[in-house]
């Protein structure tokens, strides 16, 4: 039932017009619009759950708003030790609705009941949600200014787990911001072996090849 519930949610949502602009992706729920320098991606997420405010059970989903840059993630695979689709299906940049001051579950009454004004409300969230995150940061340039300035100027911390992100980071200041590529490759690599000596394992398995990865960036700076 709850498969079902939520597939005749996708299909209302790919009569729209905004939502036909995109592929469906059944194996992993999300809708996949191409670009010319990536790919625009909202998931679905959902799950068989508990609505508290109308005390029954549910369809929850919680969709995500991905934007991909193809150039900061391409180049990375001859590295990774994940599968090529996996790889690809990496993202630049990512939020859920409660990131962007908004929804972060949505919940279908498995009765029916609601349905249409349940239904509107995502929607017209996810359509709102969706083109605030792809068009604000519908450039490399606006992604540096997201992701590697308040590194820079002390106001973000870096993560603290996984790995990919070193190596994106990288690749975004190294095309946009290459002065500042090495003050931001020192601070990086600090946390890299805080996080190797630590036995981070997605740090661990690339450790051996970070001279090599590090190489490959640097080349094309200019």
């Amino acid at each position: 039932m709850i498969k079902d519930l939520f597939n005749s949610i996708v299909n209302d949502l790919y009569a729209i017009p905004y939502f036909s602009e995109f592929k469906y992706r059944k194996r992993d729920s999300r809708f996949i619009r191409k670009t010319i320098e990536g790919s625009d991606v909202i998931s679905l997420q959902f799950w068989d759950g508990y609505d508290l405010k109308r005390d029954c059970r549910s369809l929850v989903i919680k969709p995500l708003y991905l934007k991909r840059f193809d150039i900061l993630h391409r180049w990375f695979e001859v590295y990774s030790f994940k599968s090529i689709s996996d790889q690809r299906d990496n993202y630049s940049i990512g939020f859920d609705g409660g990131m962007l001051d908004g929804t972060l579950q949505f919940y279908f009454r498995l009765d029916g009941v609601d349905f249409d004004s349940d239904f509107c409300f995502l929607r017209d969230e996810v359509i709102i949600k969706s083109k605030e995150v792809f068009e604000n940061y519908n450039s490399l340039d606006k992604l540096y200014d997201f992701q590697i300035r308040p590194i820079l100027e002390d106001q973000k911390e870096l993560p603290n787990t996984g790995a990919d992100w070193v190596f994106e980071y990288l690749k975004l200041c190294s095309i946009v911001c290459p002065e500042k590529y090495n003050e931001l490759k020192s601070k990086i690599l600090n946390q890299v072996e805080i996080m190797n000596n630590r036995g981070e394992p997605n740090i661990v398995e690339y450790y051996k090849d970070l001279s090599k990865i590090l190489i490959d960036i640097e080349t094309e700076i200019s």
